[in-house]
């Protein structure tokens, strides 16, 4: 077979098709276990904590799914070291980064929205009802659910995009293993800017600020990434683990790091205590 006929096969749509199949069998075959675990959780925990916690534990589920699906759909060859040979094989950048995305984050938004469905029949608060027949628990007050739905979305997808994008660019264990951090950090204080901006500006939380922001960045992480992803030379490794040299100022920067994060989420959830305490 010539060069022609094999830049024929390539782009035989037919051909690119099945490949972008196997991807995403694979894919999906590989994280399997990863979804179905969730899925079960998420299964168990529509009928337990909905009847005895605020139904606010169905956002923590997508946006926990969505640190490990990022983890694992993006760095996944760096983990098991296999990149190079992986980027080797017949499809191209573009059909992994997109069956990666169709998998991971469509494997999210199916978990947020059985979430939401769950929400919009009201089944938790069905099952707080019955629970306080049986003396169980209080009723779960009501809030305003505009905004809530919105962080359905919002929060998990942001996360998914941050982490995923950093575990598919790194070029070491370690680096792709801590992704999560960074991509909660960064969650927490763009959405404590968009409610600071509201508070500020607007008032009152609304989500008519921070919500479209959330959205705005997740997807324009995708976008950029992509474009570091089909530029990224597989094959390179980082350098091997060492104590730095000024070690300290890591850890202070850590230290700061883990603080201003911690101040954040607090003050997200001091301000809207109802949704987590259902007080």
């Amino acid at each position: 077979m010539n060069g022609r006929d094999e830049g024929r096969i390539a782009a035989d749509p037919w051909t690119s098709w099945k490949r972008f199949s196997g991807l995403l069998w694979c894919e999906w075959y590989s994280h399997s276990r990863l979804i179905l675990v969730f899925l079960m959780a998420w299964l168990a925990g529509i009928w337990v904590l909905s009847a005895m916690l605020n139904p606010v534990w169905i956002i923590l589920l997508g946006v926990i799914y969505s640190y490990f699906a990022g983890v694992l759909f993006g760095g996944s060859d760096v983990i098991q070291g296999v990149e190079e040979f992986s980027m080797s094989l017949p499809p191209n950048r573009q059909q992994r980064y997109l069956a990666r995305i169709v998998v991971g984050g469509g494997s999210m938004l199916l978990i947020n929205t059985m979430s939401l469905a769950a929400l919009g029949t009201d089944i938790p608060q069905f099952l707080a009802n019955m629970s306080v027949r049986v003396g169980l628990s209080n009723t779960n007050p009501r809030f305003n659910l505009l905004p809530f739905y919105g962080l359905l979305y919002g929060v998990p997808l942001l996360s998914f995009s941050i982490c995923f994008v950093l575990s598919l660019l790194g070029r070491s264990r370690v680096f792709v293993m801590v992704s999560w951090v960074w991509a909660a950090l960064m969650t927490i204080f763009l959405l404590q800017f968009g409610i600071f901006y509201e508070e500020r500006f607007i008032g009152e939380f609304t989500g008519r600020v921070s919500i479209p922001l959330l959205f705005l960045f997740a997807f324009g992480i995708l976008v950029v990434g992509y474009q570091f992803f089909i530029r990224k030379e597989p094959g390179e490794s980082g350098p091997p683990i060492a104590m730095p040299a000024k070690w300290w100022l890591w850890l202070v920067l850590l230290g700061v790091g883990i603080l201003s994060g911690t101040f954040a989420a607090s003050h997200v959830m001091e301000k809207y205590r109802e949704w987590f305490t259902g007080q």
